[in-house]
């Protein structure tokens, strides 16, 4: 009987080690030329996101996306996004949440920054969720005058600069 409780226990701890074996989020940047702005749309999966907003602020569960979610989950989004998705101009340009939507799956974060120069470089720093999930992969797809650019962040490069004019 042991031996069969500890092959269940196994069984149980190995499939709960592989229930998500992978982490990775999207983040979809385009240029509005017209509003002069960087308009953002994030991916981000909803537990690997609650998981690291409880660890980071020492919370309870937030329950995002459920009928029991807490009514300050968009304020703690806000100052982790501020810290963890960077852009600078020759300075660091000023963060506007839009919103969000999703499910108990994934959840989309919509934000823009508005640029000091259309003509000039920008660079990102994005480390959302690598200090918790160590394996964490951040694709930045980027899009400038019909031409798409791709970037990967992970716990080795934190950090790319892009250019504006082609």
């Amino acid at each position: 009987m042991r031996i069969l409780t500890l092959v269940l226990f196994l069984f149980i701890l190995n499939a709960n080690l592989f229930a998500h074996p992978f982490y990775v989020s999207i983040l979809e940047v385009n240029v509005n030329n017209k509003s002069k702005t960087l308009e953002c749309a994030l991916k981000i999966f909803t537990d690997d996101l609650e998981s690291t907003l409880q660890a980071m602020y020492n919370l309870v569960p937030l329950h995002i996306s459920t009928q029991n979610e807490t009514n300050y989950t968009d304020s703690l989004l806000i100052a982790y996004l501020n810290t963890h998705v960077v852009i600078q101009q020759q300075k660091k340009l000023e963060f506007k949440y839009i919103g969000r939507e999703g499910d108990l799956d994934a959840q989309w974060i919509y934000f823009e920054f508005p640029l000091n120069n259309t003509k000039s470089n920008f660079e990102i720093t994005w480390s959302s969720l690598i200090d918790f999930f160590p394996t964490q992969k951040n694709i930045l797809y980027f899009e400038l005058n019909g031409a798409r650019k791709t970037h990967i962040f992970d716990s080795n490069t934190k950090s790319a600069t892009f250019k504006l004019i082609q």
